[in-house]
């Protein structure tokens, strides 16, 4: 039927915050780093033509980066 799966659990470090969904994490027991996407989250690229979706933007990579970087995950 189903193979049973091992559950693990990683220790990881948010390294770069690239906008408020994506982000480097390293995985601190395998030695190397992975990109995660917040699944469900989306932000907007930053477009020139369109100040209001780039101030968003900007703002939801300033909470990511203030709520996540460097944190133990």
């Amino acid at each position: 039927m189903f193979a049973k799966r091992k559950v693990q659990t990683f220790s990881a470090v948010i390294e770069y915050c690239f906008s408020g969904m994506r982000f480097k994490v390293r995985l601190n027991d395998e030695g190397c780093c992975i990109g995660m996407n917040l699944f469900g989250v989306k932000t907007m690229d930053n477009d020139p033509n369109q100040p209001t979706l780039m101030e968003y933007s900007n703002d939801a990579k300033k909470l990511a980066h203030q709520m996540l970087y460097q944190r133990d995950v």
